[in-house]
Order: structure tokens, then sequence, then C-alpha cells
């Protein structure tokens, strides 16, 4: 009886975690996406250095998005 009760509530709070994990990754994409365009539309420009590659990197890493790892062999183009 008590381990289906410490059961249900690992279920119900891994579930929660869950849920909170989801909202944070929505709110760090918005922030992602509106760091990638200036006040008037346009597209800020890299820098093109050794950090902001492995920025890129770590960001495509955590979400998989492709222009991320797209920006980061761009870097990689530039500073060979």
């Amino acid at each position: 009886m008590k381990f289906a009760a410490l059961a249900l509530l690992g279920a119900v709070s891994a579930s929660s975690i869950s849920r909170n994990q989801e909202k944070l990754y929505e709110i760090m994409a918005l922030q992602t996406e509106s760091q990638q365009v200036d006040a008037n539309g346009c597209p800020i420009p890299l820098e093109i250095t050794e950090d902001e590659m492995q920025y890129q990197l770590g960001e495509f890493s955590r979400n998989f998005n492709m222009e991320n790892w797209k920006n980061a062999m761009k870097i990689k183009e530039e500073l060979e």
C-alpha cells in the first residue's frame, strides 16, 4: 500500500516537472527567436569568434535547431 502511494506521488511529481520543463523550453525558444532579429526585423549579424561558434553549437545541442548548426558552420568557415 505504501509503495503504491509513493509510486503515485513520484508519477505526479515527474509529470509536474515535465510540464514545467516544456514551459521553460517554450520561453527559451521565444527568447532565442527574438534575439535573432533587431527592432527593424533585420537579422543580427553573427560575430565571427570562437566563443560565438561554441554558443551556436551549444544551442544546437540543446534544441536541434538547424539554424544554430548553419550559423556555427558559417563561423567555422570564416575562422579558417
